[in-house]
């Protein structure tokens, strides 16, 4: 499976790699972008090549384009996601806990919850 991560934070990153990679997903299949614009960009050259992702996982606050400061651009992510008719399955993991219909699910990022759980448990369901 191939595998998109909007994720600003490098050590949030590198737990939900950690957590991929127990339901076999490995880390050269992860792509990391830390900005929506180069998401959108990343995902359109893949599907251009052939080679779509399979899962998108995106947090909710991170940079619209290198440079900028944080916005809701996980929110833009899944309607762009629907806007272009790109369909991928989605899983928003946020520090707040959210529910956002149309997307394959949400994971509420809490240190002290089973994120974890919750995070290959939605990937399962693809799988």
């Amino acid at each position: 499976m191939r595998v998109i991560n909007l994720e600003d934070e490098p050590i949030k990153h590198r737990k939900i790699c950690n957590e991929l990679e127990k339901v076999r997903i490995k880390e050269d299949d992860i792509d990391w972008v830390t900005n929506l614009e180069d998401g959108i960009e990343k995902i359109r050259e893949a599907i251009e090549s052939g080679k779509p992702y399979d899962i998108a996982v995106t947090d909710m606050y991170y940079p619209e384009r290198p440079g900028s400061g944080d916005a809701p651009s996980g929110e833009v992510f899944i309607s762009k996601m629907k806007e272009f008719g790109i369909d991928i399955p989605i899983i928003l993991i946020s520090s707040q806990n959210l529910r956002v219909p149309g997307i394959l699910g949400t994971v509420y990022f809490l240190e002290n919850s089973d994120w974890e759980d919750d995070l290959q448990m939605l990937v399962r369901k693809i799988q």
